[in-house]
């Protein structure tokens, strides 16, 4: 996955909409923060692209939901980060909600991009709770059943998607 290939993705989702940014990434922080994401960062940020990033800096201090929430829909493009355990964090898969409904809201002009690392979209699809890879954990444990259920078809959907799997690209 190149930038040249996330700057298409975004002049191709140009509108009367007002983007605010245009990439927004959700992954799970302690699995590749410092890797994957640091480089993918640093990438956008020679690219020129704008992007969001929740560890900015000058507002530390605000509650960070509504931020997040406020980026995923105002942002042209949007990247989800597959990882052994993105679906162990109740936040990751809130965000990966979020995105989903701001594509249908926005439909042609908000674009969503899976990243498959180190699982299968197979496994993202499935979420079975004997999954090596723990995309059933999560589901298994939460007594909420409206939002296991919101959870099982964003990851079902999402799973559906064409997008990179780092596996089969360079190497990872």
């Amino acid at each position: 996955m190149g930038t040249a290939e996330i700057e298409r993705c975004i002049s191709s989702s140009a509108s009367i909409h007002s983007w605010k940014y245009d990439v927004f990434v959700s992954f799970r922080g302690e699995d590749i923060r410092k890797t994957f994401a640091a480089h993918l960062f640093h990438a956008l940020k020679q690219a020129g692209i704008h992007y969001f990033k929740d560890t900015d800096k000058e507002e530390t201090g605000i509650f960070i939901e509504p931020k997040l929430l406020d980026a995923i829909c105002n942002s042209r493009v949007a990247l989800f980060m597959f990882t052994t355990s993105y679906a162990n964090s109740w936040w990751c898969l809130n965000e990966l909600v979020e995105i989903l409904e701001c594509n249908r809201r926005f439909r042609y002009h908000h674009v969503v991009l899976p990243i498959f690392s180190d699982v299968e979209p197979g496994d993202v699809r499935k979420q079975s709770e004997r999954d090596r890879n723990g995309f059933g954990r999560r589901l298994a444990t939460h007594s909420d059943d409206l939002l296991v259920q919101k959870w099982r078809d964003a990851l079902k959907e999402s799973g559906n998607l064409s997008g990179w799997h780092l596996n089969n690209e360079a190497n990872g």
